[in-house]
C-alpha cells in the first residue's frame, strides 16, 4: 500500500525516477522584488508595446475596448483617430488595432480611401513598401 510520495521512489530500466522534495522552499523567492515603479528604458523588438507607450491616453483606451468581436464602426473610428494623431504604415496600423495588415487593407483601407476619409502618403505609388496614411483634414464651411 502506498501511504506517501517516498513509497513511489522506484528505479526502473527506462525511467529514472525520484519524487521531488517538497518540504524545501525554492530560494528565488524569498529575493526581494526590483523597483516596480522604474519606467521601462529598453523594450528590445516589442514594436506594438512601445508605440502603446506614446499614444496620447484617450487612444488607450480607444484601443483598449477593441477585442476581436469589434463592430466596423468601431473598428474605423480607431482607425481614424489613429490617423488623425499621426501618419502610420499598414503595418503600424495593424499593430495598434490587433488586426492583420492585409486584412485591414482589403476590409478598411480601400473604403475609406474612396470615400475620402483617409490618404495615402505616396498615391502615385499605392504599393510604395514605405507608405503611410493619414486621415484627411475638413475644414469647417
Amino acid at each position: 500500500m502506498i501511504r506517501t510520495t517516498r513509497d513511489l521512489d522506484f528505479k526502473s530500466p527506462d525511467l529514472d525516477f525520484k519524487s521531488p522534495d517538497l518540504g524545501t522552499k525554492p530560494t528565488d523567492l524569498d529575493a526581494k522584488p526590483t523597483d516596480l515603479g522604474a519606467k521601462p528604458t529598453d523594450l528590445g523588438g516589442d514594436a506594438k508595446l512601445r508605440g502603446l507607450l506614446e499614444l496620447p491616453p484617450e487612444l488607450v483606451d480607444k484601443l483598449a475596448c477593441l477585442g476581436g468581436k469589434s463592430g466596423k464602426e468601431d473598428l474605423v473610428e480607431a482607425i481614424l483617430e489613429l490617423l488623425k494623431w499621426r501618419e502610420l504604415s499598414l503595418a503600424e496600423l495593424g499593430n495598434y488595432v490587433g488586426r492583420n495588415p492585409d486584412y485591414l487593407r482589403t476590409k478598411y483601407l480601400g473604403e475609406l480611401l474612396k470615400a475620402e476619409l483617409i490618404q495615402a502618403t505616396n498615391p502615385s505609388k499605392p504599393n510604395d513598401p514605405n507608405q503611410k496614411y493619414r486621415a484627411v483634414r475638413r475644414e469647417n464651411n
